[in-house]
């Protein structure tokens, strides 16, 4: 039996294979995210330097919950950038009259 692929389901992957997209060409192409980015591993090096070894797991689950919150911050972001564009075009006619 042949699976029938809904709207959300293609929107859902289109947006995955868009955000994976991004995150490869931030990494390898966007020197300023680049260099910030060397330089928040740095300065994670040193904070987990400075904590004892039996409080480095707190350092490591704030760390994983910011950056889960992150993930959450831009997804809402891109999705409502994408609502607010068909919105746009549908307020100028650029949709037709569907």
């Amino acid at each position: 039996m042949e699976s029938i692929k809904t709207f959300e389901d293609s929107f859902l992957e289109f947006y995955y294979d868009r955000e994976e997209q991004i995150g490869r060409t931030l990494a390898t192409e966007n020197q300023k995210y680049q260099e910030i980015r060397e330089k928040v591993i740095d300065l994670f090096v040193k904070l987990k330097a400075l904590i004892p070894v039996e409080s480095q797991k707190l350092l490591f689950d704030y760390e994983s919950l910011e950056n889960e919150l992150s993930a959450i911050e831009l997804q809402e972001q891109y999705l409502q950038g994408m609502k607010d564009c068909y919105n746009f075009l549908k307020q100028i006619g650029a949709l037709g009259n569907g």
